[in-house]
């Protein structure tokens, strides 16, 4: 149960020099964006949390482009709330991030 809960909407991770990205199955609203960046602000190392569409570093995962994004950039030894934000992305109802919302607006 754990496993199946754990990859609910989290899909992986990974860093881009100091930025944290995390993939996701499906988009957060914006309301559970503002509410992450309230929540979890002690994680932060600097700015806030943003959706984010794929970086050029991972053009070579081309399975992965078009899941949804947040990117931050993390403190380091904050695993376990690395872990407790996570769980908040699994459990947050789907929902279209504003860079998606933009993004439908110009395509």
């Amino acid at each position: 149960t754990e496993i199946l809960t754990f990859y609910s909407n989290f899909h992986s991770y990974r860093f881009i020099k100091d930025l944290m990205v995390i993939r996701m199955h499906h988009g957060l609203s914006a309301e559970t964006l503002a509410s992450i960046n309230a929540d979890f602000c002690d994680i932060l190392k600097s700015g806030e949390f943003t959706c984010c569409a794929a970086h050029p570093e991972e053009a070579n995962e081309t399975h992965l482009l078009g899941m949804p994004r947040l990117s931050f950039r993390a403190k380091r030894g904050k695993a376990g709330r690395i872990r407790q934000l996570i769980d908040r992305i699994n459990a947050a109802a789907p929902g279209v991030m504003p860079c998606q919302e933009k993004a439908t607006e110009q395509g």
